[in-house]
């Protein structure tokens, strides 16, 4: 389940991972053959977050993204834990996550696939910020249960994790975009250590 580590992103990269048509064309405009550790750093100075969100899962290993995903939402949890602290959904899909990504068993996976429909069916009965923090351990717990049976899937529900726990920082600051921008770029440093250690 790991992928040979990325050392240039190149257009033909970028189509083979299907990178929206702005994006490949920003990339183009700043350097076609660019290390991922400079565009990474350049997509965060130019407020690009969202699109080093979606690199840095492009980039990471299966153990990697489903790590990346959940530190994101543990990043959140605080928000869940003020609200319903009697409801652990959340703290065990996270939890079924990592043992999964650790160590990918059938019976790990099926456990990490319980977790995050336990934190989904806590989500859906939960307020705003909350709902979005549940998500993201959610989404941790399903992109590694489901890695084995299709790497893009889990790819993508550790993008939505982070996004997941992107959007219950924003929710917590209450617009202030200041705390909002400087948890994005926590998350997205992190990810950026985990491809560095590769």
């Amino acid at each position: 389940m790991t992928d040979k580590k990325v050392t240039k992103v190149t257009p033909q990269w970028l189509t083979s991972k299907d990178a929206c048509a702005s994006g490949k064309a920003w990339v183009k405009e700043h350097g076609q053959e660019t290390d991922p550790m400079k565009l990474m750093n350049l997509l965060i100075r130019h407020d690009k977050l969202d699109w080093a969100n979606w690199l840095i899962v492009q980039l990471l290993p299966y153990q990697g993204y489903v790590r990346y995903a959940c530190y994101g939402a543990k990043k959140v949890l605080p928000i869940w834990e003020q609200q319903y602290p009697d409801d652990k959904s959340p703290h065990e899909a996270i939890a079924a996550a990592l043992r999964c990504a650790r160590n990918p068993t059938e019976a790990n996976c099926s456990a990490a696939d319980s977790a995050a429909s336990s934190a989904a069916d806590s989500a859906y009965s939960a307020a705003d910020s909350a709902y979005r923090a549940a998500s993201a351990a959610f989404s941790a717990a399903f992109s590694a249960a489901y890695s084995a049976a299709s790497a893009a899937s889990a790819a993508n529900a550790a993008y939505s994790a982070a996004n997941a726990a992107y959007s219950a920082a924003n929710a917590a600051a209450r617009a202030d975009s200041t705390e909002w921008k400087a948890m994005m770029t926590k998350i997205l440093r992190y990810g950026m250590r985990l491809w560095r250690q590769g």
